[in-house]
C-alpha cells in the first residue's frame, strides 16, 4: 500500500502528516522515509490528535468499516483500499455514514478506472463504436503466492479478509465492468460461481508451525447484465500475473492486455466474418492522455483525483455507492460458489 504514500508525496498540495502502523518496524521504515510525519500505533489515536484533513485506509479487510466509520465522523476525507468491506451490511453502514457527512468526499481504491487505456475504451463504448454490447471477460492473476514459501498473510484467512482473491483482484474487475460499460449493460444482476483453495496451509508468520489457508486462491463466476451482456470472470493468484480484457458489440470488438498497457486491440464490423482477419493495434494518444489530465500511472492518477474532489469541494468517483454495488456482486458469488447455483445480485 506504499503506493498511496509514494503518489501523494509527488503532489505539491499535499503534505504528509502522520503515519499509523501496529507494525513497529514498518511505521519506523516508513518515518525514515517521510520525515516530519507524526506515528501512531493507534488509528483512533491519530483520527482524535492528528493535524489531518484526510485519510487513506490501508488495512486488512475487516478494519475497513470500523475506520471508514471514524474517519468520517471525525471529519476527515476517507480514501479506502478495496474491497469496500467484509460483507454488505458492513458496506451499507460506511455509506450510510459517508451520506450523513455530506462535506466529506469519500472514496474507493478500485485503481483500474484510472488506467488511462481504460478510460479511452469506456470512450469508445460511449461513442457507439461497438453498438450493442454482448460479452465482457476478464482474466485478472497474480502470481506471488504460486511461491511456496510466502507465508499465511491476512489476505489468506477468511476472517480477516471476507474473501480471497475474489475481493482482492474481483472487486477490480467488477467495478471496471460497470466502469467501462455503463449504461450501455447495466448493473451485473445475477451471477453462478466458484471457488479454490490449491494451498490449503502455509507456513504462520510467527513461525510456529504452519497453518490453514481459509480464504480462496482462485475464482470464477459467470455473469448476467441488465442489458443481456453476457459476463465471464477469472481471477487467480496462481497464474502469471497480468490482465486481460474483452468486449465485444455488434459493431466491433476491443482486446486489452496489460503486457501492452498503452494500446488495445480493435476489429470492427467490415471485417466480421472473416476468420483470418487481424485485430489492429491502437496506442492511446497523449492528447487524450491530456484531455482528462492524466498520466500513464494510474495510482498517481486516483490519488490525484481524490485530492482535486477535495480542493474543488466535490464527491468523486468511485465513492462508497459504487463500493456497496461491488460487494454486493462480491458477496452474489461466494454464495453462489458455496450454494452450486445462480444467486440475484
Amino acid at each position: 500500500m506504499g503506493a498511496h504514500l509514494r503518489n501523494y508525496a509527488r503532489m505539491d498540495n499535499v503534505i504528509i502528516k502522520a503515519l499509523c502502523d501496529i507494525d513497529d518496524e514498518a511505521l519506523e521504515k516508513a518515518a525514515s522515509l517521510y520525515k516530519g510525519a507524526e506515528t501512531y500505533t493507534n488509528a483512533h489515536d491519530l483520527l482524535e490528535n492528528g493535524d489531518v484533513d484526510a485519510v487513506s485506509i490501508c488495512t486488512p479487510n475487516d478494519c475497513h468499516a470500523e475506520l471508514s466509520v471514524a474517519a468520517l465522523r471525525a471529519g476527515k476525507h476517507v480514501l479506502c483500499e478495496k474491497p469496500m468491506a467484509m460483507d454488505v451490511r458492513e458496506a451499507e453502514k460506511m455509506l450510510q455514514e459517508a451520506e450523513r457527512a455530506s462535506s466529506v468526499v469519500h472514496m474507493l481504491s478500485f485503481t483500474h478506472r484510472f488506467n488511462p487505456t481504460m478510460v479511452f475504451i469506456r470512450e469508445m463504448i460511449r461513442e457507439g463504436r461497438l453498438g450493442r454490447l454482448y460479452h465482457f471477460r476478464v482474466m485478472c492473476s497474480v502470481d506471488r503466492l504460486m511461491n511456496y514459501d510466502v507465508g499465511l498473510e491476512w489476505r489468506m484467512i477468511k476472517e480477516r479478509t471476507g474473501t480471497g482473491v475474489l475481493g482482492d483482484l474481483g472487486s477490480h474487475m467488477i467495478d471496471l465492468s460497470t466502469f467501462l460499460m455503463g449504461d450501455y449493460a447495466g448493473p451485473i444482476e445475477e451471477v453462478a460461481g466458484m471457488m479454490s483453495i490449491f494451498v490449503s496451509e502455509r507456513r504462520r508468520l510467527d513461525g510456529q508451525g504452519f497453518g490453514p489457508v481459509t480464504a480462496d486462491d482462485a475464482a470464477s463466476f459467470l455473469a448476467r447484465y441488465r442489458q443481456g451482456v453476457m459476463g465471464v470472470f477469472e481471477l487467480s493468484r496462481f497464474s502469471p500475473s497480468k490482465v486481460h480484457l474483452e468486449i465485444d458489440g455488434e459493431k466491433g470488438s476491443v482486446r486489452y492486455d496489460s503486457q501492452e498497457s498503452s494500446f488495445i486491440q480493435v476489429k470492427f464490423k467490415e471485417s466480421f466474418g472473416d476468420y483470418f482477419a487481424e485485430f489492429k493495434d491502437v496506442e492511446v494518444p497523449i492528447s487524450f492522455l491530456d484531455s482528462f489530465g492524466y498520466t500513464r500511472e494510474m495510482f498517481f492518477n486516483e490519488v490525484s483525483t481524490f485530492i482535486q474532489g477535495i480542493e474543488q469541494g466535490r464527491q468523486v468517483k468511485p465513492d462508497f455507492e459504487d463500493g456497496l454495488l461491488c460487494q454486493k456482486v462480491i458477496d452474489a458469488v461466494a454464495l453462489s460458489a458455496k450454494t452450486k447455483a445462480w444467486q440475484k445480485v
